[in-house]
């Protein structure tokens, strides 16, 4: 037996904002009234730094470790440990601080100030981001397997690689930009000899 539903009126078609404008146009688009142009800064630098949760590497700040319960008290100790050693937080900030002249390159409005704010207070609030990556590291390793990787970097290999990380984090996040902008580049070439258009910088 078919199932008689209710007549409804078909909604208003309405304009979707343009990705291109994005959250410019979405304010536009709902509220009828300009964006202030200190919010629509603050839209461009959200956009613009979404970029700092991909070099953390640890899947947007950590946070798919947030819900979990809190590690015993013997095992966080050996995480805290652990992230002491190979100094985790101060690699991502690392990360973050050799991505940040490219950045600056790519978005000139973007101010000066912003930058040197963003990676000073990075350092500062490090300690945070340490208590987020202790339930990412408890959900991924066992209490026998991080006394193993404790071992292993308080061997003189082990201290070797962390006294050299954060060069070849600089160095690995450099060859990639340069390696990126290679990509980029030969891949518009080619869609240009098929007649394809790309956007105005």
């Amino acid at each position: 037996m078919k199932r008689v539903l209710p007549h409804l009126d078909p909604p208003m078609p309405q304009k979707r904002p343009s990705r291109a404008r994005g959250g410019v146009a979405f304010w536009h688009g709902c509220l009828g009234t300009p964006l202030p142009e200190r919010l629509t800064v603050q839209l461009a630098l959200a956009r613009r730094c979404g970029f700092v949760a991909l070099l953390v590497g640890v899947g947007s700040f950590a946070v798919s470790g947030l819900g979990r319960a809190q590690a015993p008290a013997d095992k966080a100790a050996l995480i805290r440990r652990l992230l002491a050693l190979t100094k985790a937080a101060d690699l991502a900030v690392t990360a973050m601080e050799a991505s940040i002249p490219a950045q600056r390159a790519a978005n000139p409005r973007i101010p000066k100030e912003f930058w040197d704010e963003f990676t000073a207070r990075a350092r500062r609030d490090m300690p945070r981001f340490i208590d987020m990556l202790v339930p990412v590291y408890d959900s991924h390793f066992s209490k026998p397997q991080l006394e193993q990787l404790l071992a292993f970097y308080e061997s003189p290999l082990g201290r070797h690689l962390t006294k050299v990380q954060p060069e070849i984090t600089v160095q690995s996040a450099q060859a990639g930009q340069k390696w990126g902008a290679e990509l980029g580049a030969a891949v518009a070439q080619d869609l240009a000899k098929r007649g394809v258009k790309m956007p105005e910088q």
